[in-house]
Order: structure tokens, then C-alpha cells, then sequence
């Protein structure tokens, strides 16, 4: 903790972590004198598929826009990120998708992303993001799960109108899954 400069003159028994979850990266609930914040130290092999300056530029702009945790700590380098925890804040998971509350929040928040953060470093580009970890799954030699390349043949044809379609460029934060949907840091 004392490599981020905010905690530098912070006690480490003035600290309690509680291990969150997730399913690439560690994640710790901090508590300390300066407030509750989330570490995230990534995951083995993640900075393969994630471009760090983007990744920060897209969490800073999205909590300008009202739908991130404020980011006190980013590091390009390693991945290593520190923002103030949510209170109350859920991850939308399987369950909460059922709940039409949780899902209009998390449209609510999707649309305030895409309408009012500062436009992001790069675009995401679902198909080519799938393709680029199927290169790099197969360097690696990991399987796939059974049935993946029939269910990646059927989505061909979402590729395809998506690729004749003009699609306006916006914000995106990345996966829907994150916090911040499921409890922004306002009301959303």
C-alpha cells in the first residue's frame, strides 16, 4: 500500500483489507483513516489484452460522468488501481439481470457513459477483441469450451450487420458486469 502515494504516510495497522471479488483480478475492499477505497492488483497475463493508458483514460472519464468510482491511484504500468468504494455498490451478476431495476439502472448508466464521458482512446471492437483472445488462447494452447466455435459461427451474422452499419463511436467502459452499474456513484 505504501507504493501509492496517498497511503505513503499511512500506518499499516490503520489499514483492514477484505478480499473482494472477481473473477480476473484481486480485489480488496481498503479501509484506512483516508476512507474506503477498492485495490485492484490485476491478474497474471492480463496486461496481454489490456491496453493500461486506455483502461485508466476510460475509468477516469467515466467517473467525470457520474457512473465510476472516483480514481485516486492509476498505475500504467503494472495495472494496479485504487478507487473509492462504493457504499451499497453491487455487482450486476446473472440474478440481478432479472431484476428489471437493476437492468434499467444499468441502462441508465450505460446511456450517461456513452452520452456525456470524454470520448475514450480507442473503440471497442467486440469481434476483433474475441478474435485477438482466440490468438492468444491458442498460443497458449488452452482449450475451449465445448460447443464455443458453433455458438461463435451463429454470431457471424451479428458480426456481419454490425460491420455494414455505420455505428456512431462512444464511450464504453468495457464489460457491463463492473459496479458502477449496478450503483453509480450517484443515483443513476
Amino acid at each position: 500500500m505504501r507504493a501509492i502515494d496517498v497511503f505513503k504516510d499511512v500506518s499499516a495497522d490503520a489499514v483492514k483489507l477484505e478480499r473482494l471479488g472477481g473473477l480476473t483480478n484481486r480485489n480488496f475492499r481498503v479501509d484506512s483513516p483516508l476512507g474506503r477505497h477498492v485495490l485492484r492488483i490485476p491478474g497474471a497475463g492480463t496486461s496481454e489484452y489490456i491496453n493500461r493508458h486506455n483502461e485508466a483514460h476510460a475509468a477516469k472519464s467515466a467517473a467525470k460522468a457520474g457512473v465510476n468510482a472516483e480514481v485516486v491511484h492509476f498505475d500504467e504500468a503494472t495495472g494496479v488501481m485504487l478507487c473509492r468504494y462504493i457504499d451499497g455498490g453491487v455487482t450486476m451478476n446473472a440474478d440481478r439481470f432479472k431484476d428489471l431495476g437493476s437492468v434499467r439502472r444499468s441502462a441508465v448508466a450505460l446511456k450517461r457513459v456513452h452520452e456525456g464521458a470524454a470520448p475514450f482512446l480507442n473503440r471497442f471492437e467486440l469481434f476483433q477483441m474475441i478474435d485477438e483472445y482466440l490468438d492468444i488462447l491458442a498460443k497458449k494452447n488452452a482449450p475451449l469450451p465445448d460447443g464455443y466455435h458453433d455458438v461463435k459461427r451463429e454470431a457471424e451474422a451479428v458480426r456481419a450487420a454490425l460491420d455494414t452499419d455505420a455505428q456512431r463511436a462512444c464511450p464504453w467502459a468495457g464489460c457491463p458486469m463492473i459496479r458502477a452499474l449496478g450503483c453509480a456513484s450517484k443515483p443513476v
